[in-house]
């Protein structure tokens, strides 16, 4: 006759539901884009704080913005609304905008050819050219900050590795309380 394992059973089903739990909530969170403010009334505008001209004869151009929303708002980089020409310098754009005025968000280096050429950002119907700016920004003092590398995915890509850890750590649990319970012998 054998024994009942309910105990062990149901802590396995509470353990594997809230494993469940925390998966969906980070996939949700990684893909829910960012809130936007409840208003729709705002605007955001592209500024150059400032260049520095590289030794190989690029130049490093530091990027802010200014937004009047309320509170974040995302605008997908590379889409209609936040693009940058030469469209090679999309994936350093930032996506979400918090009120306020924001300095050093990101650095792009832009070859002399692309500064004369006019490489820009468009971001909500401004334009910011690259070399216009440039000239009335002027160049880095040696003291400035300047942005952290990364987009702002570090989190997203953080949760789904504690995810799929949290997923293996589960997978390997269960398979030790199985060969646990089949190793008792039977009363």
């Amino acid at each position: 006759m054998q024994v009942p394992h309910s105990r062990p059973r149901s802590i396995r089903r509470l353990v594997s539901r809230v494993a469940l739990g925390a998966v969906a909530t980070g996939i949700v969170m990684v893909g829910t884009p960012g809130t936007a403010s409840a208003t729709t009334t705002g605007d955001i505008t592209p500024m150059l704080d400032c260049y520095t001209y590289n030794s190989n004869g690029t130049y490093t151009v530091i990027l802010g913005y200014t937004s009047t929303y309320v509170g974040r708002r995302n605008v997908p980089a590379g889409g209609t609304s936040n693009y940058s020409s030469p469209s090679k310098y999309n994936a350093v754009l930032p996506s979400n905008f918090d009120p306020g005025t924001r300095h050093a968000v990101i650095k792009v280096d832009v070859s002399a050819y692309e500064v004369n050429s006019g490489a820009s950002w468009y971001l909500m119907g401004h334009q910011l050219n690259y070399l216009a700016a440039a000239q009335a920004s002027g160049v880095c003092s040696p003291g400035t900050v300047l942005p952290a590398e990364g987009n702002g995915t570090g989190m997203a890509i953080g949760l789904v590795a504690a995810g799929a850890v949290g997923a293996v750590g589960l997978r390997r649990l269960r398979k030790r309380t199985t060969a646990a319970q089949a190793a008792t012998p039977a009363a």
